[in-house]
């Protein structure tokens, strides 16, 4: 398996041609990266997601706890991907 590039500047994994074809999967593109849409790969995505939510939370929260200003704590929450 090997990286391409496509015609939109995203990456995809080069799948065996008889994997590909056989798969019959529709794909999406996640932050540049072309993959397949499968029930795992959605999990994964939203598992991404939750996690992220829970950092930021927890980066507001240690930057409220430093003293910071709500602004500011807002600032860095917004600041998480």
């Amino acid at each position: 398996m090997s990286a391409v590039s496509g015609d939109d500047g995203s990456l995809a994994a080069a799948l065996p041609p008889d994997l590909m074809a056989s798969s019959g999967q529709e794909t999406r593109t996640v932050p540049g990266v072309l993959v397949l849409s499968t029930p795992l790969v959605l999990r994964a995505i939203e598992h991404a997601r939750e996690n992220s939510v829970e950092g930021a939370n927890a980066a507001r929260k240690f930057a409220h706890n430093a003293g910071l200003s709500n602004r500011q704590c807002q600032l860095i929450w917004d600041g998480v991907p």
